[in-house]
This record gives structure tokens, C-alpha cells and sequence, in this order.
């Protein structure tokens, strides 16, 4: 993506300022251009687990950045190509451990895009995979962890329903 960063670089020594400026990149980088090529990167590269792992911490970073990246993601059939990552990864802890992460991060809480972006993971084998992911890598530390909270996520009913 070009080199050095756009805009004005926070001034050294003075507090604060950095992060700020850190924050303002992220969220010029959660645009919808930027998470078309994401996508696409992903459908590209199905089963080359770095560009898979980082792309998908990535969209994580962006999500929590700016939540529009959660519809234009479902918009776009990024959900099919998340689902499909996470299914033709499955064997791969790395990818099922930031997979399922981002499941998390993306369907936490009852907001109207959380519940969106949850029935769109559950409707592309999510649950299913989080489910296998968890029997299959059980002894991985991390993957084990987020498998279990993405299973959970997943599989609870909304408060809206709950009898």
C-alpha cells in the first residue's frame, strides 16, 4: 500500500498524540474500498494461512474501528468468504483461532448489525466449524479458547427471543 503514512505524523514528545493519529489512520482505512480488497485478498488466497491470518486480524481492527466495515462485509458476500475460509482452514489453528476470534468481536452484544452478522456467520457453517474446530484443536491454548467462546456466541439464542 505505498510507503510512509498519510497525513501528519504525531509530534515526538508530545503526549497522546501518536495514538490519537494511530486511531485517526484506522478509521480512514475502514472505508469500503479497503474492505473490498480485503475480501478479495481472502477469496484469492483460500489456503495460504499468513495472508488469511493477517487479513482477518486485520478486518477485526477495522470492525472495531468503524462497525459500517460489519455491512459492508455481509453486503459485499463477505460472510460467504469468511465461512468459506474458516471451512477449507479448519485444520490450520492459527486461522480458526483469529476466525473465531473475529466472530466475537463482530457478534457481541444485541445491537441490529451484531445480530445481523451473527445469523450471517450461522448461516455459512460458522457454528459448525467453531464447533469441529474446537474438538479438532482442543490442545491448542488459544484456539481452544476462542473456538469455545465462538461456539457459544454462536449458538445462544437472542434475549429478544428468549422465553
Amino acid at each position: 500500500w505505498g510507503h510512509g503514512s498519510s497525513g501528519t505524523p504525531g509530534t515526538p514528545g508530545t503526549p497522546g498524540t501518536p495514538k490519537h493519529h494511530e486511531h485517526h489512520e484506522v478509521t480512514q482505512l475502514a472505508s469500503e474500498t479497503v474492505i473490498t480488497l480485503l475480501v478479495d485478498a481472502m477469496s484469492a488466497h483460500m489456503l495460504v494461512s499468513n495472508i488469511q491470518w493477517q487479513t482477518i486480524v486485520n478486518l477485526g481492527i477495522l470492525y472495531q474501528a468503524n462497525r459500517l466495515v460489519g455491512e459492508w462485509l455481509f453486503a459485499m458476500g463477505g460472510m460467504e468468504v469468511l465461512g468459506e475460509v474458516m471451512a477449507r482452514n479448519l485444520y490450520i489453528p492459527q486461522v480458526q483461532e483469529q476466525m473465531c476470534r473475529l466472530v466475537c468481536i463482530m457478534c457481541q452484544g444485541e445491537s441490529p448489525t451484531s445480530m445481523t452478522l451473527k445469523s450471517g456467520f450461522v448461516g455459512v457453517g460458522a457454528l459448525e466449524i467453531a464447533h469441529k474446530s474446537l474438538f479438532i484443536h482442543k490442545l491448542v491454548p488459544g484456539c481452544a479458547f476462542w473456538a469455545a467462546r465462538a461456539d457459544r456466541v454462536l449458538g445462544a439464542k437472542s434475549k429478544r427471543f428468549r422465553k
